[in-house]
C-alpha cells in the first residue's frame, strides 16, 4: 500500500523538522568546538608556566631541606659542645621556630599546588580518556 500525498507531506514535514534540529546541533557544537579550541590554545599557553612554578616549588622544598640540615648542625653542635645541657639557648629556640614557621608555610603551599595538580591532572585525563573512545569508535 502505497503512502497517501498527505502522509508524504507529513513524513516530509517531520525530515524538515529533524534536519532543522541536525542543524541546530551542528551549530552548538561549532561553538562548544571553537570553545574547546580557545581553552586548549590557553592550556598550551599555560603548561610552560606551570611548569616554572612546579620548579621553583621543588627549588623552595631543597632551600627548605638546606634550612633544616643547618638548623640541625647548629643543634648538634651545641650539644656536642654543651655535653649534659638540657635547656637551649634563645638563639637556638628562636631558630627552631623559625624552622617551624618556615615549614608550615612551605606545607601549605605545597598542600595548595597538590591539590591543584591533582585537579588538573584528574581533567587532562579525563579528556584523554575521551579522546581514546572517540578514536575508538
Amino acid at each position: 500500500m502505497n503512502p497517501s500525498i498527505e502522509a508524504m507531506h507529513h513524513q516530509h514535514q517531520e525530515w524538515r523538522e529533524e534536519h532543522a534540529a541536525w542543524v541546530d546541533d551542528i551549530d552548538i557544537w561549532q561553538q562548544e568546538l571553537h570553545q574547546a579550541e580557545a581553552v586548549l590554545f590557553k592550556l598550551e599557553r599555560a603548561m610552560p608556566d606551570e611548569a616554572k612554578v612546579l620548579d621553583a616549588h621543588q627549588e623552595v622544598i631543597a632551600a627548605h631541606e638546606a634550612r633544616l640540615r643547618a638548623h640541625e648542625e647548629r643543634l648538634a653542635n651545641y650539644l656536642a659542645d654543651q655535653p649534659g645541657k638540657q635547656r637551649l639557648p634563645a638563639a637556638l629556640l628562636e631558630d627552631h621556630r623559625e624552622q617551624q614557621t618556615h615549614h608550615q608555610r612551605v606545607r601549605k603551599e605545597h598542600q595548595a599546588f597538590h591539590r591543584s595538580h591533582l585537579e588538573a591532572m584528574a581533567e587532562i585525563r579525563r579528556i584523554a580518556r575521551l579522546l581514546q573512545q572517540a578514536d575508538s569508535e
